[in-house]
């Protein structure tokens, strides 16, 4: 692999050894917005959701979706993370049956080995039926939008294509691989063989083994685990941020680059940082009838070597984006973005406005 030890070192202190009090020393504090809540209880600038997105497989790219439901408190984005290319020197730390949150040293992905994930583009769509997932009403660019779809018997379809090392585009009759159903043991061998060619290191892909509910995320981040004792998280990412950042640099910057789920405008750069500890309410596009998720925001995001390369623009070449955040903007860290978790189920689309909550309403909630 071309991962590096240090690469690895630095990821471990971040994210595992210092801890949230010093995490807290590395940078100002962000007070949320204050003054009066309007007639819906909220404060400050709202935020309109600009992307939609799952990554099912962990260091692969997205599949764009133009909404989502999510069925229940606590869960994610249906699939994502929802598998990851264990290396088999780390078999050992895995158990299908009782998963754990593993540092992402463990896996084949775009911090162990950014230059062979950003060579890939895939498709990936969930199709079939036995049990309502929180596929049901979710919108996908190009594919099963608007579909019901079931999960207990789904089928979960992935084709990869080689991308032009110049453009970063799609080569159309480049299929490396499938479609494979990542559903099923052959897909998922199918699948690790092929990255364990194309790495040269022995991987396995590997999913949790509890049927069709998708109960385990192979995410980057701790944080759900340590406050809600969940892996499970939304990722949720700044465009003005992104601009600002890209700005100061002098290179194009796409937020895509940062691997969100959820991408938000109309915020002043760095606002977001003023969401942690607090909850954020989903406000509908005029005519819907669905109820709004509510999001609880609960730590920054520290950035690795993964989001160095963008595949689709190897034009700027690979950054140190840790290195770049740090000379930029001391004040904050290597940190871009903020994990969340969902507290209120509904449903999430494009357009919609995301809201502070102001703390009077949220105390009123839980009484």
């Amino acid at each position: 692999p071309r991962s590096t030890s240090n690469h690895i070192i630095v990821s471990r202190v971040m994210e595992v050894m210092i801890g949230p009090l010093l995490l807290l020393a590395l940078s100002p504090s962000f007070p949320p917005p204050t003054g009066e809540a309007d007639g819906g209880g909220v404060i400050g600038h709202t935020a309109h959701v600009t992307s939609l997105a799952r990554y099912a497989v962990k260091g692969l790219g997205p599949t764009s979706l133009t909404s989502v439901l999510i069925r229940a408190p606590g869960e994610t984005f249906s699939d994502d993370r929802r598998f990851a290319l264990l290396k088999r020197n780390s078999a050992g730390s895995f158990s299908e049956d009782n998963l754990a949150w593993l540092h992402k040293e463990n896996f084949l992905c775009a911090f162990s080995d950014p230059d062979l994930m950003a060579s890939f583009d895939c498709d990936y769509t969930i199709v079939g039926s036995n049990t309502e997932s929180s596929v049901a009403l979710e919108g996908r660019s190009g594919g099963d939008g608007g579909k019901r779809t079931k999960e207990g018997s789904s089928r979960r379809m992935i084709t990869l294509y080689r991308r032009d090392p110049a453009t970063g585009r799609r080569i159309a009759n480049a299929v490396a691989l499938g479609p494979v159903d990542l559903a099923t043991r052959n897909g998922r061998m199918a699948l690790g063989d092929f990255f364990s060619s194309e790495s040269g290191e022995d991987v396995a892909c590997v999913t949790a083994s509890s049927g069709g509910n998708h109960s385990h995320q192979f995410g980057n981040t701790r944080s759900g685990v340590r406050e809600r004792g969940d892996t499970r998280t939304i990722h949720l990412v700044n465009a003005a941020t992104v601009r600002e950042l890209s700005d100061r640099v002098g290179v194009p910057l796409n937020p895509s680059r940062f691997r969100p789920n959820l991408v938000v405008d109309g915020l002043e750069p760095w606002a977001e940082f003023g969401w942690v500890g607090r909850k954020i309410i989903c406000r509908k596009r005029n005519g819907s009838e669905c109820e709004g998720i509510e999001l609880d925001v609960i730590s920054r995001t520290v950035r690795c070597e993964g989001i160095g390369l963008d595949p689709t623009d190897p034009a700027v070449g690979k950054l140190d984006m840790p290195k770049l955040l740090q000379e930029h903007y001391p004040e904050h860290g290597p940190f871009l973005g903020v994990y969340a978790v969902i507290s209120k189920a509904g449903y999430l689309e494009l357009g919609d406005e995301l809201a502070l909550l102001h703390e009077d309403s949220e105390q009123a909630r839980m009484r």
